[in-house]
């Protein structure tokens, strides 16, 4: 019981954040703010977002050692 809750919280919440996230990105796609348009199929603040997210991974890798 532990686990199945432990891991069905957790993903309820990632789920509410993403779609929370994708409604305002299509929201701005929608409004035609430049930082929404579409690069190769992608929206281009989910690519700013995501180097972002990699960067960051990568320099607390670095500093684990």
């Amino acid at each position: 019981m532990r686990l199945t809750s432990g891991l069905l919280l957790p993903t309820i919440i990632v789920s509410l954040i993403i779609k929370s996230l994708d409604t305002i990105a299509w929201l701005g796609y929608n409004r035609g703010y430049p930082l929404f348009t579409v690069v190769h199929g992608f929206i281009a603040m989910v690519i700013l977002l995501n180097a972002v997210v990699l960067a960051l991974l990568v320099v607390v890798k670095l500093l684990e050692g």
